[in-house]
């Protein structure tokens, strides 16, 4: 399908494909007079009309879509052969140059950059990863990025280089950059899962290469973790900090089955995390803190179950993060096995859509012992096709076992199969 893309843009007359390449590296919608005013500096556009009758070929062939009152934005599947075509035909700094010019970066006294909009900012990040700049370049971009309220709903660089992701745009980073973008994609992975087979073939043939950052393979080490591969990530635990060493040490001890090491390694990576980073309050990041929860709640040990009221009283009242969610959840089943919260308010909770925090809600309803798991059934069926089709073992193994717990039996057999094959505990049982 890609070479077909590919074709077609490069079958395209060259106004036709400066435009495509110009949406694409802009990545949002323009209408005719600004695109003009960026071709016009080209010699690609001699009038607004001639930019229209361009844009409505294109349109008419589907290559572009538009968007009303904001303007033309290029369908996303073509993106990027426009801007490999721009690379192969030399056009792209001079498209770079022109975005720069006719929407020039302010900076301050301090030369920090000042972006007029986060769509600027990224359109930015984006040339200047294309174009292989380094960190002292990259960093300043980033950072004015993630200033703005818009990231926190997508970090720009999942938007950049995972939407679709493309091995040959990452071999144009920078290399001294190229390691930081790839483990926010991998970290990312989990919530696009549609992505995770090629980004996680790409980070491991990276990593493969040698000198990996300790970003990327603590990344790709809790991505292992969410496929099951706990051989696969204990191979990366080399030349970490070592409140991490300990912290994955506890997470595949935990997951292997040795539940009463995991918790004493879990509690002195706690305490060297905390005292690394300076944060008496500092939470573990990713599953392993959540299965370290869930391990404290499930204990009969008085200590345990103090240790667990503190460390969720720490997570849920953190900044917000993509592990809140399942925080709650574990905060919530505290609470009703306390007593003080209805066993019936779980229910009533509305259920997260991305795959972990599926998986402890499903888990969640199975320990307490609440039938209303029956209705989820096609829901967590079709989770279970997800996780298991991105490569997700271990999530895909946890809720395929709460439905043979609830009577379909074909399903639990593929799930102990995935245990075994891979030797990782069962947490509904």
């Amino acid at each position: 399908m890609s070479e077909v893309l590919h074709a077609v843009v490069d079958a395209c007359d060259e106004q036709q494909t400066l435009i495509l390449a110009l949406l694409a590296l802009a990545g949002e919608p323009m209408g005719r007079r600004r695109i003009h005013d960026h071709l016009a500096p080209l010699a690609a556009s001699a009038n607004e009309q001639d930019v229209a009758d361009a844009l409505e070929r294109l349109r008419a062939d589907g290559l572009i879509g538009e968007l009303p009152s904001r303007g033309y934005t290029i369908a996303a599947d073509v993106a990027w052969p426009a801007i490999r075509w721009a690379l192969r035909a030399h056009r792209f700094n001079e498209l770079r140059e022109v975005y720069q010019q006719v929407t020039p970066l302010r900076v301050d006294w301090q030369g920090t950059p000042m972006l007029r909009s986060y769509r600027q900012g990224v359109a930015l990040l984006r040339m200047a990863l294309l174009a292989g700049e380094g960190p002292k370049t990259i960093a300043p971009l980033l950072a004015a990025c993630l200033r703005c309220h818009e990231a926190a709903y997508l970090h720009p660089l999942v938007d950049i280089c995972a939407r679709p992701f493309e091995p040959d745009l990452m071999e144009r980073i920078n290399g001294l950059v190229r390691d930081d973008v790839l483990a926010v994609l991998v970290n990312h992975a989990q919530r696009e899962p549609a992505s995770a087979p090629a980004i996680r073939v790409y980070a491991e043939d990276h990593v493969a290469q040698g000198g990996a950052s300790m970003a990327l393979r603590t990344a790709l080490a809790e991505h292992f973790i969410l496929c099951g591969r706990l051989d696969a990530a204990a191979g990366l635990l080399v030349d970490l900090d070592e409140s991490a060493t300990l912290y994955y040490h506890s997470v595949l001890q935990l997951l292997r089955g040795d539940t009463a090491p995991a918790l004493a390694g879990f509690d002195k990576a706690l305490k060297l995390l905390r005292r690394e980073t300076g944060k008496r309050k500092a939470v573990f990041e990713g599953i392993g803190g959540h299965l370290y929860v869930t391990a404290l709640l499930r204990s009969d040990d008085p200590k345990h179950a103090k240790a667990a009221e503190a460390y969720l009283d720490s997570a849920t009242r953190a900044v917000q993060s993509h592990d809140t969610a399942v925080y709650q959840q574990l905060s919530m089943l505290r609470q009703i096995r306390g007593g003080t919260v209805d066993a019936e308010v779980l229910p009533s909770r509305n259920w997260e859509t991305s795959l972990q925090p599926v998986m402890f809600r499903a888990l969640l309803h199975w320990w307490l012992g609440m039938p209303q798991l029956a209705d989820k059934r096609a829901m967590l069926e079709q989770q279970f096709d997800v996780a298991q089709a991105a490569g997700f073992d271990f999530i895909a193994a946890q809720i395929a076992s709460v439905l043979g717990q609830s009577g379909m039996v074909g399903i639990d057999r593929q799930a102990i199969a995935v245990r075994q094959q891979h030797r990782f505990v069962d947490l509904a049982l």
